[in-house]
C-alpha cells in the first residue's frame, strides 16, 4: 500500500483499502483471486511479516501454504538487504526487524516451530500486540 514509486517486491491478496491502480489484473484473472503489487520504497528498509495461520478456519494445506509464503517473503526481503520482522500474534511470536542471513535463520526457525496441530487458545491479539503500521500481511490468512 505504498505509492508504487519504489522497487517491485511481490504480490499479495487484495484488501479493500488497496488503491485499484495496484491490482495485478492479469494475475488476478488467472488465479480468480484479486491480488495487488507491493513496492518497497527506498526510504522504507524494514518489512514486517504478520501471519495468522489459523484465520477463517483454513485447511491444514492452506495453513502450511501461508507459512511457506511467509518464509518466502522474509527470504526475498532479506536477500534485498532489508530488515525483516515476524509477528504471529496467536502464537505469541514477535521478532523485531533485523537484516542478515543469521536473522533469516531465526525467522525460518520460528515459522518451522509453529504447532498447527495444537494451537494456543484464541485471544484478542490486536489488543495485546498491535500490528506494526508497516506490516505486510500474508495471504488471506492474516
Amino acid at each position: 500500500r505504498r505509492s508504487g514509486t519504489g522497487d517491485f517486491f511481490g504480490l499479495r491478496e487484495y484488501q479493500p483499502s488497496d488503491p485499484p491502480r495496484f491490482i495485478a489484473w492479469k494475475v488476478s484473472a488467472r488465479t480468480g483471486t484479486p491480488v495487488v503489487r507491493q513496492y518497497i520504497e527506498e526510504a522504507s528498509r524494514r518489512v514486517w511479516v504478520e501471519l495468522d495461520p489459523l484465520a477463517d478456519g483454513a485447511s491444514e494445506a492452506a495453513r502450511e501454504h501461508a507459512i511457506s509464503r511467509a518464509a518466502g517473503v522474509a527470504e526475498r526481503a532479506l536477500a534485498r538487504g532489508l530488515s525483516v520482522g515476524l509477528s504471529v500474534p496467536r502464537y505469541h511470536v514477535h521478532i523485531e526487524p533485523e537484516p542478515g542471513a543469521r536473522h533469516g535463520a531465526t525467522i525460518l526457525d520460528a515459522l518451522a516451530r509453529l504447532d498447527l496441530e495444537h494451537p494456543p487458545p484464541a485471544v484478542d491479539h490486536h489488543m495485546h500486540n498491535p500490528a506494526p503500521t508497516d506490516a505486510m500481511r500474508i495471504g488471506g490468512l492474516a
